[in-house]
């Protein structure tokens, strides 16, 4: 009878040995980091710009530089655009690559100016945006009133410098004009 015993408790303690592992880990982790993607920009000025722009008296059929603000407006192209000639500075302060877009809307005062692609003519201009590294003023963006892609793929935590200029038509009168302005707008990524 002991051996039976002996065998039973034996059996009984290889079965309970097998079911409970005597190294077990009762738990498991996982790590978990995450990034949240968000829209973030920052437009800063070079020298003394700001975020208006007046050009002052302005002749018909004539081309006018923002980073040259009341000065003597010389073209800053002597070569590819350089940051050093640009009058603004957009950073991608947001998570993930991301694109520019840049629309501008008419001017008003008197008969306005409507904003034009191409030559301007009677009563209208054309505000053209140029990205830092833009070979020559011919390769510039025409701006519109609506968005306008004028910068893709911008890095997180990258820059680029920014110009704008504004090209006269002829004039239909002689009152001061005015325009909300060019706004900058960043976006996802296409």
């Amino acid at each position: 009878m002991r051996k039976v015993i002996v065998v039973i408790l034996a059996v009984l303690a290889l079965t309970v040995g097998m079911a409970i592992p005597a190294f077990a880990t009762p738990t498991a982790i996982v790590s978990i980091a995450a990034q949240p993607d968000y829209l973030c920009m920052t437009l800063t000025f070079n020298d003394a710009h700001d975020g208006s722009w007046d050009a002052g008296a302005v002749g018909e059929s004539a081309v006018y530089w923002w980073d040259d603000e009341g000065g003597a407006q010389v073209s800053p192209f002597p070569g590819a655009l350089a940051f050093a000639n640009c009058a603004g500075n957009i950073t991608n302060c947001g998570y993930g690559t991301r694109d520019i877009t840049a629309e501008c809307a008419d001017f008003t005062g008197g008969g306005g100016w409507n904003l034009t692609t191409g030559a301007p003519g009677a009563g209208t201009v054309q505000i053209t945006f140029y990205p830092e590294g833009c070979a020559d003023e011919a390769t510039g963006i025409e701006l519109d009133n609506s968005p306008i892609d004028v910068y893709e793929d911008l890095a997180t935590t990258a820059s680029i410098g920014v110009e704008l200029s504004l090209e006269t038509g002829t004039f239909t009168d002689g009152v001061a004009k005015s325009s909300t302005g060019v706004v900058f707008t960043i976006t996802a990524a296409d």
